[in-house]
C-alpha cells in the first residue's frame, strides 16, 4: 500500500455544489482555499424548487408528518420567528442544577428547546469548527451555527435549557465534541424518543443528562405538551419528568446518575482512579452500607476448608 496526496481528487470537486448541498462552506474558515476556488464568503443559495421536499425540522416539525412550505407568489415563505417568554421573575428562566450529595438527584429546571427527529453530530457542531476548540465554551459558541442559528441565545440566554426531541438525536459522526457543545452553550439535560448508540454513551461520559422516553403510551402525551418555550423540570431522585401539569417516569441507572453527578467519566478517573467502575457502580446509600457491612459479619467459610 502506497500513500498519495488526495489533491488532485479534491481538485475535482465542486466546491459551489458542495457548498449548496451543505448549506454552508467547509472551507470558510480558509481565506486562501476561498480566494483559490474563487468562492464568496458566503455564497448565495437560491432554490429553483420552492415546494422541494425537506426532510429535516429544527423546531419539532417531523418533516413526513408536518406540512409542505407555504409559496407566496412561487417562492418559499419565510416563516416569522416565534416569540418566547423571557420574563426573568420566573423561577424558570434560567435553569438550575441542584448538587447531589451522596446518590440524591436533586431537579433540573428549565424552559423547553424543541427539536425534531434526526438531529445529527454535524448539524450540533459543524466539521468546519472542530480543529478551531479546546473547551466546551468555545465548542458551545458554535453550537448549531448553521441548522438553527438562534439555539444559542435561547439556551444561554432565555433559559431554553432542556432539549425535548424525537427519535435518532445524534445521529451521523460519532464525534464527542456534539455533547461538548451542547454543554457549552448552556443545555443541561437531552430528551428524546431515541439516541444514535455512540452519542447516547457520549453523554453521560462527558456529564450531559440523556433520558430516552418512547413516544408511546401515557409517555405520549410529553411530546405533546413540551413545546418550545414550555416550562419543564427533571426531578433525578423520583426519576420522573414534569411539564405541562403531567409526570412522566423514565429509567436511568444509578451509574449514569452518579456520572451526571461527578461531571463525566474524565472527572471520575481525577477523583477514583483505577476503582472509578467499583466506585460508581457500588451503592453508597445507608440501606446498601448496612448490608455491605452485614454480609462481611456473616461470612461464609472457604470453601476448601469444609469438610466433603
Amino acid at each position: 500500500m502506497q500513500i498519495t496526496d488526495p489533491q488532485s481528487l479534491l481538485d475535482q470537486l465542486n466546491l459551489d455544489d458542495l457548498t449548496k448541498y451543505l448549506r454552508y462552506n467547509p472551507l470558510k474558515d480558509s481565506p486562501a482555499t476561498l480566494k483559490k476556488f474563487h468562492l464568496q464568503t458566503e455564497p448565495e443559495v437560491v432554490s429553483t424548487h420552492p415546494t422541494a421536499i425537506m426532510y429535516y425540522e429544527p423546531y419539532g416539525l417531523d418533516a413526513e408528518k408536518g406540512p409542505s412550505p407555504e409559496t407566496v407568489d412561487g417562492h418559499i415563505a419565510q416563516e416569522m420567528p416565534t416569540a418566547f417568554p423571557t420574563d426573568a421573575s420566573s423561577p424558570l428562566h434560567s435553569s438550575s442544577l441542584t448538587k447531589l450529595d451522596g446518590t440524591t438527584g436533586g431537579i433540573i429546571k428549565g424552559r423547553v428547546m424543541r427539536l425534531g427527529d434526526f438531529i445529527d453530530t454535524d448539524a450540533i457542531i459543524p466539521t468546519s469548527f472542530l480543529h478551531l476548540c479546546e473547551t466546551d465554551e468555545e465548542w458551545g459558541s458554535h453550537c448549531m451555527e448553521y441548522f438553527m442559528p438562534e439555539f444559542r441565545d435561547l439556551a444561554g440566554k432565555q433559559g431554553h435549557s432542556i432539549v425535548v426531541a424525537g427519535k435518532g438525536f445524534g445521529v451521523g459522526s460519532s464525534r464527542e465534541m456534539a455533547v461538548n457543545a451542547l454543554k457549552g452553550c448552556g443545555i443541561k439535560c437531552v430528551i428524546a424518543e431515541s439516541f444514535a448508540f455512540i452519542y447516547a454513551r457520549n453523554q453521560p461520559n462527558l456529564g450531559l443528562l440523556g433520558i430516552q422516553v418512547p413516544c408511546e403510551g401515557d409517555k405520549k402525551r410529553l411530546y405533546d405538551v413540551a413545546q418550545m418555550g414550555s416550562e419543564i423540570e427533571v426531578d433525578m431522585d423520583a426519576s420522573v419528568i414534569r411539564c405541562g401539569g403531567g409526570e412522566f417516569h423514565f429509567e436511568l441507572s444509578a451509574m449514569e446518575k452518579q456520572l451526571i453527578q461527578i461531571g463525566g467519566i474524565e472527572h471520575a478517573f481525577e477523583r477514583f482512579g483505577k476503582d472509578l467502575f467499583n466506585q460508581l457502580c457500588n451503592p453508597q446509600g445507608p440501606k446498601h452500607q448496612a448490608m455491605k457491612r452485614r454480609r462481611k459479619v456473616e461470612t461464609v467459610p472457604d470453601i476448601e476448608g469444609l469438610t466433603v
